[in-house]
């Protein structure tokens, strides 16, 4: 599946997920666990990854004992052979500061979708325009999500801000959009075929500009995801 070239939407989208919210362990020579953790209700995500993956195993649930803190739905697999094929495409173990994916997934649309599932926001400034952006920090991955959204609305400013680190806090990169346009980078990135979280998708899919005048902060939400769900095919 990660093999084979050109890459299958299902592999770019499991990739772009693992790059973000997953993780590779090398417990012991010649044993790797490759994991991703979702909130417990966005297990149906992880079931179709399972799927995909021809994994037998059950999920696991993760308590968060911190207030505020929802459980986990964890996928776990032991597997060299995937930890490997994952790592030759960039998504290695210790990856967090260092990652830069392959070029060829850095350019599909469907890496992205799994990106946005995993570290990307989507929301709305105080006007009532789409906002959204990644937060990565990997200064290289952060370049080539800056990329490849340029490549989608190459007309649109977008503004890489970095939080510098402090301590044992790392430095982080937000690559992000705040326009008119913004709906319509999500829209591509959401198109494909590729398996996504729900939410995110139908917020995606909102093509038309998303400002609704005359509104308090709080009515204009409301009304604008009342006309992404209408838009959306979910």
């Amino acid at each position: 599946m990660f093999t084979t070239r050109p890459f299958s939407d299902q592999a770019a989208y499991i990739c772009g997920l693992m790059a973000t919210d997953g993780c590779i362990s090398h417990l012991h020579p010649n044993t790797y666990e490759v994991r991703v953790a979702l909130q417990r209700r966005d297990r149906a995500i992880l079931m179709q990854i399972k799927s995909l993956l021809g994994y037998g195993g059950p999920l696991r649930t993760r308590r968060r004992k911190h207030e505020g803190r929802q459980d986990q739905a964890v996928l776990s697999i032991n597997s060299p052979p995937l930890a490997l094929a994952l790592m030759a495409l960039g998504i290695s173990v210790r990856k967090t500061a260092t990652l830069k994916v392959d070029d060829e997934l850095a350019r599909m649309p469907a890496f992205w979708a799994g990106a946005w599932d995993g570290d990307g926001t989507i929301g709305w400034t105080k006007g009532g325009w789409v906002q959204t952006g990644l937060v990565t920090a990997s200064p290289r991955f952060a370049r080539q999500c800056f990329s490849f959204c340029k490549s989608i609305l190459p007309e649109t400013k977008a503004r890489v801000y970095v939080r510098p680190g402090r301590g044992n806090r790392r430095t982080l990169y937000r690559v992000q959009f705040a326009s008119r346009k913004a709906a319509r980078l999500l829209a591509a990135i959401y198109s494909n075929g590729s398996p996504a979280l729900a939410i995110k998708r139908k917020l995606a899919q909102a093509r038309k500009a998303m400002r609704v005048h005359g509104l308090a902060a709080r009515e204009r939400k409301a009304a604008t995801a009342r006309l992404v769900v209408e838009q959306s095919p979910l």
